[in-house]
């Protein structure tokens, strides 16, 4: 979106501890093979397809409101037909699971009536997940916008647009809870990760149930912690000695500290670098198709990776 490229530029221009190699990164866009069909919910466990395109669109809508900070040691995890599932693909299992145990998760009135113990029963896994009482307030949150702003069906007002930028205003205009701004050295810098994915979602969605050709033209990258991993797997991304050594050591790295925000920013702003080198070969390439590439690459796991960055927040 405009004003999240607008804004990370100035964290680009006085970063201090985030770099890309420029060099590295025309190297690898000779060599990426990115498809375009790329998608990461449809690389998902289990099936969702049985449910109608309002309850995916609910389904996700609930996903994205409570898809955030996973990490930990142990990692927590759900078991589902005697595969455990962690991070998103953990979370995706336990709305599924949920709704097998006869959980309505799916109507808006009885999530706004649903306990907090019920919640507690849907997330259980290995162990408690992190943040938990803070995903229960924003599940609250956004039922209780749908209920009075949507008349308890989200789908029903959104199901004729068309449009990345529109759908996305709509869900920063409407739901606090999916607002993703920081400060850096005095700027407000915007990522907005779980808005932009949520709008991904809803209009791959749409184009699958409905036949709809959906614009994904504003969108950027989702800023998180698998993405920028990946990019420095491949070396574009790199660190200064000293953060380098905090990531890797897996120190936790406090909310919006300055190390933070440049890794977000550049994670966004090497996506569009090699949407434009890559496109300039002649092929088209949205920067969605990178971001789910790029996303998945980061759920083949290593033991020689090295670690993402770690921060405790409800942003990613």
């Amino acid at each position: 979106m405009k004003n999240i490229l607008e804004s990370i530029k100035y964290v680009i221009d006085n970063a201090e501890d985030v770099y890309i190699n420029t060099e590295k990164l025309e190297e690898v866009c000779s060599k990426l093979e990115i498809k375009g069909e790329e998608y990461w919910l449809k690389a998902a466990p289990g099936n969702i397809t049985l449910l109608n395109t309002s309850e995916i669109v609910t389904f996700v809508l609930i996903l994205e409101t409570i898809d955030f900070s996973f990490w930990g040691d142990p990692k927590w995890s759900v078991k589902y037909k005697e595969i455990s599932y962690d991070g998103a693909f953990g979370l995706v299992v336990a709305l599924i699971k949920a709704l097998e145990n006869n959980y309505k998760i799916l109507d808006f009135e009885y999530l706004k009536n649903m306990k907090f113990e019920d919640f507690e029963q849907i997330m259980k896994g290995n162990i408690e997940i992190p943040l938990i009482k803070e995903r229960f307030h924003y599940l609250k949150e956004m039922v209780e916008v749908v209920l009075e702003k949507f008349d308890g069906n989200f789908y029903k007002h959104i199901k004729n647009i068309r449009t990345d930028k529109d759908l996305f205003e709509i869900i920063i205009n409407n739901f606090k809870c999916f607002d993703d701004h920081m400060c850096y050295k005095g700027e407000k810098i915007y990522f907005y990760k779980r808005a932009q994915l949520l709008t991904i979602d809803i209009l791959k969605i749409m184009e699958e149930r409905e036949k709809i050709t959906a614009d994904y033209s504003s969108i950027t990258a989702c800023a998180d912690y698998k993405i920028p991993q990946s990019l420095r797997k491949l070396e574009i991304l790199t660190y200064s000695k000293n953060l380098g050594e905090k990531v890797d050591n897996s120190i936790v790295l406090p909310e919006g500290c300055n190390e933070e925000i440049e890794i977000r920013a550049f994670t966004i702003y090497a996506v569009e670098r090699i949407k434009q080198i890559i496109g300039k070969s002649g092929r088209n390439i949205r920067s969605i198709d990178i971001n789910d590439y790029l996303w998945l690459q980061g759920q083949n796991k290593n033991i020689s990776d090295k670690p993402y960055h770690l921060v405790r927040t409800t942003a990613y």
